[in-house]
């Protein structure tokens, strides 16, 4: 099932702050509302005015999937919990084609924390880098670099996916024999 994120929530946010001040209205004190009977409608609207405000200020920043992260990076600093918000922007880069920023945030998260989520991910970044490339050196190159984080999450967790792409990699390479065995 699909969680709808908090974002989308703001008209229901609208209207219960509509009906609480309703219900302070009907609940005001009969002889205060000929004297003060505006007051319960700025009080509301001024709460009304301050979330709304807030709500612009944070849809800024929830915009889309990219400025979300990108402001999280920037609000994290040298937090640990970087390395998840870099894993999750390089999985967005790498699901919409883009590999190379990808490759920099799988990098950049595997510094502050080693996990095979992280490489296996690397490794398919470099495998789409690979697959643009023209045939060639460089290309096997980056096809044994991919084969190698598969070859590392293979080992620490015995996948048999990362055992598969290992040996798809290294076939990439033109490297049959090592295939074979992975």
């Amino acid at each position: 099932l699909f969680n709808a994120s908090d974002r989308y929530s703001y008209l229901e946010g609208i209207i219960s702050s509509l009906v609480i001040g309703s219900i302070l209205i009907e609940l005001w004190p009969v002889r205060l509302m000929t004297r003060l009977r505006w007051l319960p409608a700025v009080a509301c609207g001024g709460v009304i005015f301050a979330w709304g405000t807030l709500s612009y200020a944070q849809a800024e920043v929830w915009r889309n999937t990219e400025t979300l992260f990108n402001h999280e990076l920037a609000e994290l600093g040298n937090d640990p919990f970087r390395s998840e918000v870099d894993w999750r922007l390089g999985m967005y880069y790498l699901n919409r084609g883009n590999p190379e920023d990808a490759l920099l945030l799988f990098d950049a998260s595997l510094q502050i924390i080693q996990n095979d989520m992280t490489l296996y991910s690397k490794g398919q970044a470099i495998l789409q880098i690979a697959a643009k490339e023209a045939p060639g050196e460089n290309r096997k190159t980056l096809n044994l670099r991919a084969a190698e984080c598969f070859e590392q999450v293979a080992a620490e967790e015995k996948t048999p996916g990362a055992l598969n792409w290992a040996a798809y990699a290294y076939l990439m390479a033109g490297r049959l024999e090592t295939a074979e065995d992975s």
